[in-house]
């Protein structure tokens, strides 16, 4: 290799040598400062003060502010730091704390009777006087309404034949329903189902206690369960109900049960469901109660399309004859949300707009008292002395044909807003109310049952009655 070639190299090793060292003071020099930047305590150091236990401070050693004495209830300024001597009170502890012995049976006598709420005295009677009341005879009503559905045009104060669509109930796998249980802090004999023992829902729309003592239950949005004491027996519109949200239930004279949903009817014999909706000539899909008279007939108040008279002609074809009083008849209102018969054979309608007597040829609209005119009706009954009995927001009124008494919660009830009606074997009327849980009355006294007695919620929609006379 040629002389100067090699000082060239010698050269150029120099120079890569350098370059690594600098290299390496660098990267050294970077990982101190990162270093140092990493160990960078977060806090500062702590600032000691030396305690002055003999006279304390006027000035926060840290901030500067000046320290505020501590002021008590009485306006006195609080020492700190020092000891303060204190004289103590004495107290007659068995004067002010006096103990009473209560024997557990009275001590129950007493929780019990908190719920116990007598009438007033010279509770008021108003006479009724029938002949000044509003009659409407048949067809003469609201001429100006047309009842309408999702079909069309519906024809009302006529005949219309209908036959119902008929369905074969699917095979049924009843479920082992888990033992009633009670709430802790219950004082009354109050025993519930939940969806923990098999119910399909919480919220309970209807009951039903028919002949055999099946329980048949409204389970919302989810069909019916039929309990039988052991088992659970769901149907929904899979084994052929119209709909799932169900409304009413009611069970004629020959056994057969009616389901009313909010898509129509279903007529259920124990083998198949005959189906009735607009399709097949309802008024209106929305039913809010049912009833059968006297003669068999059954009655359908619905949502909008006033109430349906129903004359079922042949059951196993499911053939009958629909006949739609709305307005337009005499009604005071389409949407009827009750509706029962009295001892003489008179129809009774409970609708958004008063209570309506119908006989067959003329509405007679009721009107009770002041707050039950033009309101909504929700509760009918006759009780076996020939009494009607109304319920609405505004209370309750008894009827006897000739006067009125209302009880509201100035008499004694647990709530104004009255969901259903039910007279017990004894006598007695139960009410169910949106808000106040249940009431007894035995014409003399309220009894109220709430959750504080055992009931899961205050809210009760229906009641039933079963053969041994348990309140459901």
């Amino acid at each position: 290799m040629p002389h100067h070639q090699k000082n060239i190299l010698h050269q150029m090793k120099f120079i890569l040598k350098y370059f690594i060292l600098c290299l390496f003071l660098y990267a050294c020099k970077g990982n101190k400062e990162q270093a140092n930047t990493e160990n960078t305590p977060l806090y500062s150091e702590p600032h000691s003060v030396i305690l002055n236990t003999s006279g304390g401070y006027a000035l926060n050693q840290l901030t500067g502010d000046t320290i505020k004495p501590i002021i008590n209830s009485s306006g006195d300024t609080i020492k700190t730091g020092v000891p303060i001597s204190f004289i103590g009170k004495n107290i007659d502890f068995e004067e002010k704390y006096k103990s009473e012995i209560i024997n557990p049976g009275t001590l129950i006598k007493k929780i019990i009777a908190s719920n116990i709420h007598p009438l007033p005295e010279n509770i008021k009677t108003t006479p009724f006087d029938t002949t000044q009341l509003k009659k409407i005879k048949l067809g003469e009503g609201d001429q100006s309404f047309i009842l309408r559905n999702s079909i069309g045009i519906v024809p009302t104060g006529i005949s219309i034949p209908v036959t119902g669509e008929k369905i074969t109930v699917k095979e049924l796998r009843p479920e082992k329903a888990l033992p009633m249980i009670s709430k802790d802090e219950a004082i009354a004999n109050i025993r519930y189902l939940d969806v923990e023992q098999g119910l399909w829902s919480s919220y309970i729309s209807v009951l039903l206690v028919d002949k055999k003592g099946n329980i048949w239950v409204g389970a919302g949005d989810n069909g019916v369960s039929k309990y039988d004491g052991i088992n659970f027996t769901n149907y929904s519109m899979r084994e052929g109900l119209s709909g799932n949200s169900v409304t009413s239930i009611i069970e004629t004279r020959n056994g057969n049960i009616w389901i009313g949903t909010y898509n129509g009817i279903t007529l259920f014999d124990g083998v198949n469901c005959i189906q009735f909706t607009e399709k097949e000539g309802l008024g209106n899909n929305h039913i809010l109660s049912m009833m059968e008279d006297k003669t068999g007939n059954l009655w359908l108040g619905t949502q909008g399309g006033g109430i349906t008279k129903f004359e079922l002609k042949n059951l196993e074809e499911g053939t009958g004859i629909f006949t739609h009083y709305t307005t337009k008849e005499g009604l005071p209102g389409n949407n009827v949300t009750s509706c029962i018969e009295d001892n003489n054979g008179n129809m009774w309608f409970g609708t958004n707009y008063g209570v309506t007597q119908f006989n067959g040829n003329r509405f007679l609209h009721i009107v009770p008292l002041d707050g039950f005119d033009n309101t909504p009706i929700s509760a009918l009954l006759q009780d076996r002395n020939g009494n009607t009995w109304i319920g609405s927001g505004n209370g309750i009124a008894k009827f006897n044909g000739k006067s009125f008494i209302r009880y509201s919660e100035k008499e004694g009830l647990s709530d104004n807003h009255v969901s259903s009606m039910i007279e017990d074997k004894k006598g007695n009327i139960w009410i169910s109310t949106i808000f106040g849980g249940l009431n007894k009355f035995d014409g003399k006294r309220f009894t109220h049952f709430n959750q504080a007695q055992g009931l899961t919620n205050n809210k009760v929609i229906r009641i039933a009655e079963d053969k041994e006379g348990n309140i459901w």
